[in-house]
């Protein structure tokens, strides 16, 4: 799966930012209690406090701590190249294509390397940067790209656009990950850009199924299919990214907060198994899990104190089973590792070896 490749990088500072930063050891036993459970000690993100989706103002310390030691580096260095294919610096020389596309399929720039074409990924990557450094010509950089995006470029997968994307299944991510960016670089902004962006994804609808009120839901498909998480993981993200910030009307957008929290359930318990077995195997199970609803589980405990990953083990194996179903080849000379390969998609399981 080759859309918004920063995931790559962004997606392992998500290991660094930790889904355990500043968190309790878990249990896997789960528990009795309410589903999700409170965070304890969480406090409401202030009007236009950000960043709130991954981690917090007063974490960045830390996190940037980290950024120094031989893992932090080598995670910037990975999100550098994806950028732009050097430092980070500049946007990619190319971009996809414009408009709607006829047919279901990603395009001869899907295969294109690494940084070298616009994703809907890279406003967060630079806002990354922008959080690591402080240095503000990240943000803008997060800026540009998001002008090119909003404007309709599609992604290197043309499948993927924040304009007419090809279905549910590719608006949910989508969103949610420009929502990230908008995160990430806020405090960048000015505040005439941030309502802009913020107004963008508070009234998105791109056709049917693809309304932010739908995604919400998932009103395309059911918990069993990829679809599913793809939908309600990527508007978990833009709800929580925008709630109560300046220009944003709450009275629109506080039920489908509560919609979404049931929605966020339903992928765990009707898709995925208490164990994380997935209805359509596995390669369909790394899209309903770790492309959006993922990133969301975090979102939903930093900007919205709603833990969805302790009071259960059912969240907590969507991302553990790939460690314990995973066999190093034992071969020095080929890291590969063999995964079974049930189900559809069997080339998701290990795409990023």
């Amino acid at each position: 799966m080759k859309s918004g490749h920063i995931l790559r990088g962004l997606g392992m500072a998500l290991i660094m930012t930790g889904m355990a930063l500043g968190q309790e050891n878990r249990s896997l036993k789960g528990g009795g209690g309410p589903w999700p459970a409170p965070v304890p000690g969480w406090r409401e993100p202030a009007p236009g406090e950000h960043p709130r989706l991954l981690f917090r103002k007063e974490q960045l310390a830390e996190l940037r701590a980290r950024a120094q030691t031989p893992e932090g580096q080598a995670i910037l260095k990975r999100l550098r190249v994806v950028l732009d294919g050097k430092d980070g610096t500049a946007l990619p020389p190319k971009l996809g294509v414009k408009g709607a596309i006829a047919e279901d399929r990603a395009g001869p720039l899907s295969e294109a390397p690494d940084g070298e074409v616009l994703t809907y990924s890279h406003p967060a990557g630079y806002g990354f940067l922008y959080q690591m450094t402080g240095d503000r010509k990240f943000a803008e950089l997060g800026r540009r790209a998001m002008d090119l995006i909003l404007e309709g470029y599609r992604d290197r997968d043309a499948r993927y656009s924040f304009r007419k994307p090809h279905g549910a299944l590719r608006a949910g991510p989508t969103l949610g990950w420009v929502a990230l960016g908008y995160d990430l670089c806020y405090d960048g902004w000015d505040d005439a850009y941030r309502r802009k962006v913020a107004s963008e994804i508070a009234n998105y609808n791109e056709g049917k199924w693809m309304s932010l009120e739908e995604l919400a839901r998932g009103a395309r498909q059911f918990p069993g299919s990829n679809h599913w998480g793809m939908q309600v993981g990527g508007a978990a993200l833009a709800l929580l990214a925008i709630k109560n910030d300046p220009g944003v009307d709450m009275a629109k957008l506080s039920p489908l907060l509560d919609v979404n929290a049931k929605a966020m359930i339903r992928n765990v318990t009707e898709g995925f198994g208490d164990g994380g077995f997935f209805a359509e195997g596995d390669g369909t199970g790394s899209m309903a899990s770790h492309i959006a609803y993922l990133p969301a589980l975090q979102a939903w405990r930093v900007a919205g104190g709603k833990d969805f990953v302790t009071p259960r083990p059912n969240a907590q194996w969507t991302y553990l089973k790939w460690f314990f179903l995973t066999v190093p080849s034992g071969d020095p000379n080929n890291l590969r590792a063999d995964f079974p390969e049930r189900g559809g998609y069997p080339h998701n399981i290990w795409a990023r070896r």
